[in-house]
């Protein structure tokens, strides 16, 4: 169970890091990729895979939390899929039935996706045992799922990605009961204390989406619940200087 564990010490590392200087290195950027669907067919044909891309070197780098936002109107979130990295799905994990240790073991990611439907949000974490790369070239940890319904939506929808804001809505048992944004992206070596934690200032570039052909665009507006999230944030971030 040694990724699980991992995975438990990083967001404790994550929670100790908050408020705290975000280390000088070379810049990183976290990018969501582009695709383009059908609003008619299947469930395939009506779904687009995005690819979640990490460039400037995350080779010191083995937690990662992100916030992305969607038009809840038009597409409903399916998941997080493999690139090439391996994967286990933290939320499936269920301590009276816990999986095959070998089965963990070779994922050498573990994450956990929260999708607020409701308000066309998913928040992402995710952690590694070791770095999430032996170099500095890109890597894409994982492939953002999601669907358009049947019918509707024509055109291009931003997916736009913000720092994870945590607070009463999210973590009101962990003592969270005003808003507070946590790192981007972590480092701990895995033998190092959890203090030894390090996060770094990551770019989030907000210029993926989904082209949406075929069937008929749906009327009226949209209002994406990113505003009451960009609200929330700033007051954390005031909160917090």
């Amino acid at each position: 169970m040694k990724s699980l564990k991992i995975f438990s010490v990083l967001c404790l590392a994550v929670m100790m890091v908050i408020g705290v200087d975000s280390a000088a290195h070379a810049a990183k950027s976290l990018e969501v990729g582009t695709d383009n669907v059908l609003n008619t067919g299947d469930e395939s044909a009506r779904t687009a895979d995005l690819h979640i891309t990490l460039k400037g070197g995350f080779n010191d780098v083995n937690g990662l939390a992100f916030t992305l936002f969607y038009d809840r109107a038009v597409f409903d979130f399916v998941g997080l899929t493999a690139d090439i990295i391996s994967l286990y799905d933290g939320g499936t994990y269920d301590p009276d039935n816990p999986p095959d240790e070998e089965a963990v073991a070779s994922s050498n990611l573990v994450y956990m996706a929260n999708d607020k439907s409701d308000e066309g949000r998913v928040l992402i974490a995710a952690a590694a045992a070791n770095f999430l790369a032996n170099d500095t070239n890109d890597v894409v940890p994982f492939v953002a799922q999601f669907r358009v319904k049947e019918g509707l939506g024509n055109g291009f929808y931003p997916i736009n990605v913000q720092a994870t804001i945590i607070g009463p809505d999210t973590a009101y048992d962990a003592g969270y009961h005003v808003y507070s944004p946590i790192p981007v992206a972590v480092g701990l070596d895995p033998a190092a204390d959890p203090t030894t934690a390090t996060d770094f200032e990551v770019q989030l570039t907000s210029v993926g989406g989904i082209t949406v052909g075929g069937g008929y665009a749906i009327s009226g507006s949209v209002q994406y619940e990113e505003r009451l999230y960009l609200v929330q944030r700033d007051r954390a971030l005031r909160a917090s200087e």
